[in-house]
């Protein structure tokens, strides 16, 4: 009888360990997966950002044309 409770203490302690260790993955999945998505909303503010640099540069260019033109 003591033999068999110490065996399902030990399944019951692997169990665990097992549950632990799918909850440590999932965790580290997710946050692998919330860096990730950080880093490609940062990415796309930059391109964005980068836009419209281009697009307030190329403004001003044509204003300056204008400007001397006239």
């Amino acid at each position: 009888m003591l033999v068999e409770n110490h065996l399902l203490v030990a399944k019951s302690a692997a169990t665990q360990i097992q549950q632990l260790a799918i909850q440590r993955r999932k965790f580290s999945s997710d946050a692998n997966s919330a860096a990730t998505q950080i880093q490609q909303f940062s990415q796309r503010r930059k391109f964005s950002s980068d836009a419209n640099s281009a697009v307030g540069h190329s403004a001003t260019q044509i204003q300056q044309r204008r400007k001397f033109s006239s």
